[in-house]
């Protein structure tokens, strides 16, 4: 009876703790937080990895980057300063929706350009495109540029992680997915053998809890691989399809 009783306690706080969820989302959608907000029971179905060739030129729609490219053109008060700031242009992503060589070499701590900020600045003004006043740069203007480099170096390690994040979820949702399929196949036999009279009952709830915890984990990835999808989508400044 007490367990029974500690159970129904257990259920009361988690439907409390769903209302004051869904009221949140309510008023992230701007709704009257009646807990009333219908929620689906499944997970939506994963994307398409991200394809192999993604431009680095998509991180110039992030908010920050173009936040960063504004505070050259300012400072340098000039037309074509506009165009000065611009990303190495490089590709992104690598096959089956990993990060690729260029990506990895840009941001690799052995490179110069991670090491110094400032030696990011030739390629991303696209190879001293400003005239020699723009040499003379005052303090204001070798700000902003070191500033972009900054933002810019910000943004690759975003797709970076973001990618990296990807590729390791994938490799884990493979190996857990053998361990589901092999726990049910294990689970399905030792039914059979419990009904033959082989084993005990406590053999084949042993084995039911593998399969359940098999599940459970392939959820979490699952929900795992959505919000990667979410934030890699975050770090390219939108989508890229």
């Amino acid at each position: 009876m007490h367990k029974i009783a500690s159970a129904q306690d257990s259920l009361v706080s988690s439907k409390a703790g769903q209302r004051d969820a869904t009221r949140s989302l309510e008023l992230l959608l701007g709704r009257y937080p009646g807990a009333e907000l219908s929620v689906v029971q499944a997970l939506p179905s994963l994307p398409a990895a991200l394809p192999t060739g993604i431009p680095s030129q998509l991180l110039e729609r992030r908010p920050d980057v173009v936040a960063a490219e504004r505070k050259v053109a300012a400072a340098y008060n000039r037309v074509d300063a506009a165009k000065a700031a611009k990303l190495p242009n490089l590709s992104l992503s690598g096959s089956l929706g990993g990060t690729s060589n260029s990506l990895s070499n840009i941001l690799n701590p052995t490179n110069l350009a991670w090491q110094a900020i400032g030696s990011l600045v030739a390629p991303i003004i696209d190879g001293g495109r400003l005239d020699a006043q723009v040499e003379a740069a005052t303090a204001d203007q070798e700000a902003a540029v070191a500033g972009y480099a900054q933002v810019a170096l910000n943004a690759f390690a975003d797709v970076e992680k973001a990618l990296d994040q990807g590729s390791v979820l994938r490799e884990r949702m493979t190996a857990l997915t053998t361990v589901l399929v092999e726990s049910e196949k294990a689970l399905k036999i030792a039914n059979l053998q419990f009904n033959e009279g082989e084993i005990s009952l406590l053999d084949v709830l042993i084995l039911q809890q593998r399969v359940f915890s098999a599940r459970s984990k392939l959820l979490s990835i699952n929900r795992a691989s959505l919000t990667q999808f979410v934030d890699l989508n975050l770090a390219l400044g939108g989508s890229w399809y």
